[in-house]
């Protein structure tokens, strides 16, 4: 590690965070809390959080007005012992819910607080309440994740992302001290193009220590450049990837380019980095000291897969209790080869809208598709999209590599899996946008929810 990274880590980063209320000091000592609660016995677990969520659920009555009528209409006692009881009881919270009135979900006259949004992939942006009171929780847990990959703050971060509120607060003043202490490099992902991913090359070249950070899509379409072009960087430490569905292709030619692990992260923006692969690389270890995880069962998914719901315990300034996300998966519970004993996600299958509904109404994940095109070399980007049951438009980005024979054979392969149950129309076209955020999406369906 060279010296101007050691200053930033050891000098400027404890004197400017404890300038804003986030004491580096207090930070580490809480993340070392956070390793060893992985490790805990389940009933210690289950006692904590029962704790915890009873504290929750008695601020909320006093203070949330959306939860004090909730709990008035269902009779329900905050102060009751049995909170893990009490929460089993509560409805579902959906964005529509809480889209529907915004004021009433927010602690009145709560200073520490931002009013933030969601990207909007899923097709409806969120705004929503982040409590800045315990700032230094989300960092703490944050770089635990992180350390799984042998990650630590501080590093060259090489920032493949694209939220345009993320970049807004990158551009004032605080977030331009924030960037330099940690030593981000801003990659935007909104626009990516040849001219663009020479220029992310070139700056990347300079660096022989650094991490890589970032959208899945975004990296893979630059280290699919950098095969073309056969440039050379340095190893990275390693690779963390967020904020989309990791494909298995993606990871493969990641790793082979790079030659080291890549980690996958899983969170929302509303809530904050939930779970985060281990060494094992078999699913996402949870954050259950802040969150509570449950699974909102789909019969048509079969006994354990459904939607991941969860609650957080430490966002007091806008509680979410009961929240679901789109995000398909199951829960695995026992102790991972890796030693730690935490929850996991496992069998991951992306959001609803990432599902195409056939005309028997049988619903396609994503990874049907993705795996179809995994080794096509003259197609550089493709979406599939839907609106109507049954029928797809495919969007495609040939390159000089492109023969008609093989685009036959993909679609002659689609329709060898999924029979007549599926219309199919393509369509070439130069470029594919991505989407609010800079994410790129390559399967999504504007009618999956109603079959799920």
């Amino acid at each position: 590690m060279n010296i101007t990274t050691n200053i930033k880590r050891n000098i400027l980063a404890p004197i400017c965070y404890g300038l804003v209320g986030n004491s580096v000091l207090k930070q580490k000592k809480y993340e070392k809390y956070l390793i060893n609660f992985e490790y805990c016995e389940r009933d210690k677990v289950i006692n904590y959080q029962t704790k915890k969520l009873k504290e929750l659920f008695i601020h909320s009555y006093k203070n949330i007005p959306y939860y004090r009528t909730l709990f008035g209409k269902l009779h329900l006692d905050p102060y009751k012992h049995d909170s893990i009881k009490i929460l089993k009881q509560l409805p579902y919270l959906t964005k529509d819910i809480i889209s529907a009135d915004l004021k009433l979900f927010k602690l009145n006259n709560y200073n520490r607080c931002d009013l933030r949004a969601t990207s909007g992939t899923s097709g409806r942006s969120l705004q929503f309440y982040w409590d800045r009171k315990d700032e230094y929780k989300h960092y703490a847990s944050d770089q635990r994740f992180y350390h799984y990959a042998g990650y630590e703050r501080g590093v060259v971060n090489a920032y493949f992302w694209g939220h345009a509120e993320d970049f807004k607060r990158a551009r004032k003043i605080k977030g331009k001290v924030k960037n330099f202490i940690d030593n981000i490099l801003y990659f935007n992902s909104y626009m990516i193009n040849e001219d663009v991913m020479y220029d992310y090359y070139r700056k990347l070249s300079n660096y022989k220590e650094y991490i890589i950070y970032g959208f899945p899509s975004s990296i893979y379409f630059f280290v699919k450049f950098l095969f073309k072009n056969n440039f050379i960087l340095y190893k990275p430490i390693t690779v963390l990837t967020t904020a989309e569905k990791l494909y298995k292709y993606q990871r493969e030619l990641i790793e082979k380019y790079f030659n080291c692990k890549v980690f996958s992260l899983y969170g929302c923006q509303e809530i904050g980095t939930l779970g985060s692969e281990c060494e094992c690389h078999n699913g996402f270890h949870l954050d259950e000291t802040h969150h509570i995880f449950e699974i909102e069962k789909i019969n048509s998914l079969g006994q354990k897969k459904g939607r991941l719901v969860v609650t957080s315990l430490i966002n007091y300034a806008m509680p979410f209790i009961r929240y679901i996300l789109d995000d398909i998966g199951e829960l695995c519970s026992g102790m991972c080869s890796c030693g730690r004993t935490s929850l996991k996600l496992i069998n991951l299958e992306g959001r609803v809208t990432d599902f195409i509904v056939d005309e028997e109404e049988n619903l396609i994940n994503f990874g049907f598709f993705t795996d179809i095109f995994e080794f096509s070399k003259g197609i550089d980007k493709f979406k599939i999209y839907q609106k109507q049951k049954g029928k797809i438009d495919i969007l495609i980005v040939k390159n000089m590599h492109f023969d008609q024979t093989e685009l036959d054979y993909i679609l002659n392969r689609i329709k060898d899996l999924s029979g007549d149950r599926l219309n199919i129309k393509y369509k070439f076209v130069d470029y594919i946008k991505t989407s609010n955020s800079g994410k790129h999406q390559p399967v999504k369906s504007e009618i999956a929810s109603k079959y799920i």
